[in-house]
């Protein structure tokens, strides 16, 4: 998927697991993340 076809929660969401990865490495605090950052996150990943 190019960047510029990603919605603002599909971009919103890549800013936060990447700030994770460089932060956190790589460790994602799902608490922070909504119904609709997790529906994304899984769609993703399938």
């Amino acid at each position: 998927m190019k960047f510029d076809d990603m919605t603002k929660n599909e971009k919103r969401l890549l800013l936060y697991l990447e700030t994770c990865s460089v932060d956190h490495g790589g460790l994602v605090h799902t608490q922070h993340m909504n119904s609709d950052d997790m529906q994304i996150a899984k769609q993703a990943v399938e």
